[in-house]
Formats: C-alpha cells, structure tokens, sequence
C-alpha cells in the first residue's frame, strides 16, 4: 500500500485531529503553493515530496504520513510555527512532541528527503523514481520513425538501384542522360536528383520559414509553399513525360 499525501485544506484539521494522540508519524511541508507568491522552489519541493510519498510503502508497525500545509490556508499555523519562509519540512514522530525540521541545504530532491525520515524517524525506506513515460515514448517514437524510414528505404528506388545494379546514367545514341527511357529502367541519378530536391525544400523550410512564422507571415508562408508544390509537381509531370514519350501532360 502507498503512502497518503494529504492537503490541509482546514486549519482545526491541522490544530487538533492531525496532533492529538497520534500513533502514526507525519511528515508536513508548509508551503506557499499560490500563484500570488511566484515561489518557485514551493512548486519544485512539492513535486519532489508526493514523489516520495508515491514511492514508499507503508509500514503498518510506524506509520509514516506525508501532508502539505499551504499558506493561503494555514496562516496561524505559519505564525504559531514562527515561520516567515518556505518551503519547510517537519517530521512529527510517534511518541515525540516537538517536530523535526529538514534542513534544505542537505537537498531538494526527493532521495535527499527519504535520507532524511530514514535517519529522524528510524525508517527503512527506498526511493523508487517515478516511470518517466515521456522518455518512452519518446524513443518509443524515434525507433518507429527509423522503422518508417527503413521501410521507405527498401521500397524506394534506391533499393532498385541495389537489386537492379542501375547504371549511374543511361547512354542514348551519342550522349549521356540522366533519365533513363521508359518504365522497365532507372538511373541512379534520378533517385539522387529527387532525394536532394526534396531535402534542400526541408532544409529552406526548416530554416528560413519556420521560425520565423507568425499571425502577419501566414499569406506569404502560404503562398510560397503552393509555389514550391507547383514546381516539384511541374518536374515530375516533366520526369514523367520523359520516361514515357506518349505523355501528352506536363507543366514546366
């Protein structure tokens, strides 16, 4: 069973229900969690500690609690506490009247506070980080877009050209050609010119066009992305008509 992380909306649930004849022990960090307060650090310790709690298991023979008092809602507290900072952590152990306090120079992060209770509280406790699911499927996604690529690769003519051992150009009459003559044939140099077409246009894109995009640039971004589809479509209508001489359709 895991650990609670409870939030002390109350303040009577903090004078009374949470100090009276405890038999467990707690762990409570007065913070200032409200937007109001822009305190940084409150955010980050507050992450660090349901961390924790979320990672340790529960002991039936020492309890061990984990809550949060935020200032908004807890102001006596703070004063009675004589508190004019935060985030701070104290550990209220069973049998104990005066609390433990952290100090934040040992480190904020959430071993540092596991270390802490283990030492104070006379726990055993391991840390266990939470699953980082956006390094998953972040490689989860690398690995799928290599897997499209890979298949893109072997489906494309440059696998052709491996299988085909194609000539680099096709020689027609007394010249030389880039494009070899019908559908049965292929040059290396086509699959070239089309893969270094298509990767300058990504580069530009990338580069020039993207991040500099905003509400005032969207007509002109526009407008050159149609003239960039109306070129490439143009060459290829064109590569086409060469391949097949009987191609009556073409742009450029």
């Amino acid at each position: 069973m895991f650990l609670l992380f409870l939030v002390i909306h109350f303040l009577n649930l903090f004078n009374s229900h949470l100090f009276d004849n405890r038999n467990y022990s707690l762990a409570i960090v007065f913070t200032a969690l409200d937007p109001v307060y822009k305190c940084e650090p409150c955010k980050y310790f507050d992450k660090q500690m349901r961390s924790v709690a979320k990672s340790v298991m529960f002991e039936e023979s020492n309890p061990l609690y984990f809550a949060s008092l935020n200032f908004e809602e807890g102001k006596e507290s703070f004063k009675k506490m004589g508190l004019n900072t935060a985030p701070v952590l104290f550990l209220y152990s069973i049998g104990q009247s005066e609390p433990i306090k952290y100090d934040l120079t040992e480190g904020v992060e959430a071993q540092n506070i596991i270390d802490f209770l283990n030492r104070e509280g006379k726990y055993n406790l391991s840390y266990r980080p939470p699953i980082n699911y956006g390094k998953i499927f972040a490689i989860m996604g690398s690995l799928l877009v290599s897997l499209v690529g890979f298949i893109i690769v072997m489906c494309s003519g440059y696998m052709w050209n491996q299988i085909r051992h194609a000539p680099y150009m096709a020689r027609v009459g007394d010249r030389f050609s880039l494009i070899a003559p019908g559908f049965q044939n292929q040059c290396v140099m086509e699959s070239q010119v089309i893969t270094v077409a298509l990767i300058g246009i990504v580069i530009v894109l990338l580069t020039s066009v993207v991040p500099k995009i905003n509400a005032g640039t969207q007509n002109f971004v526009t407008s050159l992305l149609l003239g960039i589809w109306f070129l490439s479509y143009g060459y290829l209508t064109s590569l086409f008509a060469e391949k097949s001489g009987g191609y009556p359709y073409t742009i450029l």
